[in-house]
């Protein structure tokens, strides 16, 4: 099936006036091209809103208060138009060719809930890391949950159906770590992500005012979306053990932020097993380093 003509990039944008205009161009520049750039200004203060109505007619720029990523892309796909949405952080951008991969990933596996590029990380304008490449797209379902629970390395600049989105939003109580939570709603759901050997996108991490430059901010929102859950997804034991040993690690980065002279707890985590009363000894342990 052809889905030339149904794409619509949703960029949420929020003080981003320096580095709107090249992920807007880098979509613009995609063969096949999208029907839409859809811009959403979540109540910028800056130029963000001038920036993309002086850019290109193809764009559409929706301004909503600010509510936080999540509900800007909520608000991009609710004004959409095409079959299938293109996710782009206003701070990124796509490489050439990398919508023609995700439309022919479509093609292939045409009931998968996301669309995933591989991706190059930039280290604040010094370095491009590129992460290892791979022949075959990789297929992640619900029996690879539990890595992603301990290690999340996929990122939110994905297509996905648009039906797929309305059914699955972002959840916006999350300020960031949403997209963890997302990708873990599509996988508990049953559906498929599908992920590109090939880089497809230039993603910008840790540069100033980013969230991802705000680690004690990253930690928190990490245990808040894992608490989230805990409580309301009916995961299996075992996913629920790896929950439990990942919020018992956030929490105690949160804590040695706080207290780097109770470094001994890192040594707690490192011995702690993914079990669930591997996590009440680890508990017990750092309240033990706590009170000292």
């Amino acid at each position: 099936m052809s889905t030339e003509g149904q794409v619509s990039v949703v960029i949420p944008a929020f003080n981003v006036e320096g580095w709107l205009p090249i992920a807007i161009r880098s979509a613009l520049s995609q063969s096949p091209a999208p029907i839409e750039v859809v811009v959403v200004d979540d109540g910028s203060t800056d130029g963000t809103a001038a920036v993309a109505e002086s850019m290109s007619p193809t764009i559409k720029l929706v301004r909503r208060p600010h509510g936080g990523v999540a509900a800007a892309r909520n608000t991009g796909v609710e004004e959409a138009t095409g079959d299938l949405i293109l996710f782009l952080d206003a701070d990124d951008q796509l490489l050439p060719g990398a919508l023609d991969n995700l439309i022919l990933l479509h093609d292939r596996y045409p009931g998968a809930g996301a669309y995933i590029p591989n991706h190059n990380e930039l280290v604040p304008e010094s370095a491009r890391l590129s992460w290892p490449s791979w022949p075959e797209p990789k297929l992640i379902s619900r029996e690879d949950l539990r890595g992603l629970l301990r290690r999340n390395w996929l990122r939110a600049n994905c297509l996905v159906p648009r039906r797929v989105a309305i059914e699955t939003r972002f959840d916006e109580r999350f300020p960031a770590m949403e997209d963890l939570l997302f990708f873990t709603q599509l996988l508990h759901a049953g559906r498929t992500l599908v992920v590109s050997g090939k880089p497809g996108v230039d993603m910008r991490v840790r540069r100033e005012g980013s969230l991802t430059a705000q680690v004690a901010f990253m930690r928190r929102s990490r245990r808040l979306v894992f608490e989230a859950m805990l409580v309301e997804m009916d995961l299996s034991p075992v996913e629920n053990a790896t929950l439990h040993y990942g919020l018992v690690r956030t929490s105690v980065g949160e804590v040695l932020a706080l207290r780097p002279d109770r470094a001994a707890m890192g040594d707690a985590i490192s011995a702690q097993e993914e079990s669930p009363s591997g996590t009440v000894r680890t508990m017990a342990t750092i309240e033990r380093l706590l009170l000292r």
